[in-house]
């Protein structure tokens, strides 16, 4: 049986303070000792590059690639104590990267995350958008693909399989009983670990929840999961608290 813990957007940024819900899970994380460690996407932010922030000047002032890099490789070098493998998953703002090389091709093998941060020296495993889902055992990972109202729905109903997946910084589940195949299948979307009010919604209520997953996967494939919801900054987990 294999122990694997499940990482939904973070949305690094140099220049703010990492969230107190990603700073429990590391903390979590060094006494659940996982066998892998499966990045979601949507590691950075990247508002600096947005088309949304191209004429608010003020707002990307200060913010670059450099910092955010330095940030993400201490960050690595971290979990890279806590589990041997580690998978990564592009997500939508890791991709503005790529729109920013194909209108400056100069810029192609100087800007890209999976360069600055070494995956392939560090050995972490990396899927490109078009390379998702992904699958471990009986079970598929993906960014994410939608974002209606129904999901965790539309996501079980095209993929006709397990996933779990992040995007959309919701926690959300959907089931299904295929009764001629004597199977259950579920999608979970498993929420955020970043601020549930950036700062681009002007105080609009984003109904966005903080939580992250558990996996284990038996050596046959099938698996059971864990949604773990960090409710003000806490959570309990086998009857231990977990707070800053």
């Amino acid at each position: 049986m294999e122990r694997w813990l499940v990482i939904p957007d973070l949305h690094w940024d140099a220049r703010e303070d990492l969230h107190p819900s990603y700073l429990l899970v590391k903390k979590f994380a060094k006494d659940f000792e996982p066998d892998g460690i499966v990045f979601l996407g949507d590691i950075f932010d990247f508002a600096y590059i947005s088309s949304f922030n191209k004429e608010l000047l003020r707002t990307i002032s200060g913010k670059t690639f450099r910092a955010d890099y330095d940030l993400g490789n201490r960050e690595l070098d971290y979990w890279q104590k806590i589990s041997k493998r580690i998978i990564i998953l592009q997500g939508n703002h890791d991709k503005r990267v790529d729109i920013v090389a194909d209108k400056s091709p100069i810029l192609e093998g100087l800007i890209e995350p999976e360069i600055n941060l070494h995956y392939k020296e560090r050995g972490i495993e990396y899927y490109r958008d078009v390379e998702q889902p992904i699958r471990i055992g009986k079970l598929y990972f993906a960014h994410g693909f939608y974002t209606n109202i129904n999901h965790p729905k539309k996501h079980l109903q095209a993929l006709a399989g397990n996933i779990v997946y992040g995007h959309v910084h919701k926690i959300a589940s959907y089931t299904m009983n295929l009764l001629a195949q004597g199977e259950e299948i579920g999608a979970w979307s498993i929420g955020c670990l970043t601020s549930k009010a950036p700062a681009w919604a002007k105080g609009r209520p984003m109904n966005w929840q903080n939580g992250f997953a558990i996996v284990y996967i038996n050596d046959d494939g099938t698996f059971n999961l864990y949604v773990v919801y960090v409710i003000n900054n806490q959570f309990i987990w086998d009857g231990r608290l977990f707070r800053l």
